[in-house]
């Protein structure tokens, strides 16, 4: 009985098909030029996946579209890098704080964002679990942390200016 309402529960989904032969279970936003945009089963996360890592996508509706036309040799290690820098944008969370260092420190604020080192990813916190340990996963993990730290650093620092912008032109 409860291998039918596994079945029926995966059917009512999409089901991703990845050029590793690995596959999951998904519902599809959007699928644009180079990416894919999933959420989970009961999760409102938007996740994000390479199209090139995907082979097909079979739609809860019946239809399968394939991306075999793509002509992309990956090796291990790429997909170990592709699969750090999903995780550090889904997981990644230390947007606030660098947003505030721009803030309140304009450029300097973004030159220290920029020159400390990022922290390792919480292995509890992301998907891929299995690769914590790897160096590629690790180093494109953390170079994709170091821009998300950066870009929130200079939003903060656009963030004062705007600021400063209206407290000026209400003095007038």
């Amino acid at each position: 009985m409860i291998f039918l309402f596994v079945s029926f529960e995966i059917k009512s989904q999409d089901v991703i098909h990845l050029r590793d032969f690995d596959y999951f279970a998904c519902n599809i936003i959007s699928v644009d030029s180079q990416c894919i945009k999933y959420t989970k089963y009961g999760n409102n996360i938007v996740f994000e996946i390479d199209k090139n890592l995907v082979k097909k996508i079979e739609y809860k509706d019946g239809r399968i579209e394939n991306f075999n036309k793509i002509k992309i040799i990956f090796d291990k290690n790429c997909i170990e890098c592709l699969r750090g820098k999903e995780d550090a944008n889904n997981y990644h969370n230390r947007v606030f704080g660098n947003l505030m260092a721009g803030f309140w420190f304009g450029v300097i604020g973004v030159g220290i964002v920029a020159a400390s080192p990022t922290k390792p990813p919480n292995k509890d916190k992301i998907e891929h679990k299995e690769l914590y340990h790897n160096r590629i996963f690790l180093k494109c993990y953390s170079r994709r942390a170091k821009g998300i730290n950066v870009t929130s650093a200079v939003l903060g620092e656009v963030l004062w200016v705007g600021v400063l912008l209206v407290i000026l032109n209400s003095v007038k």
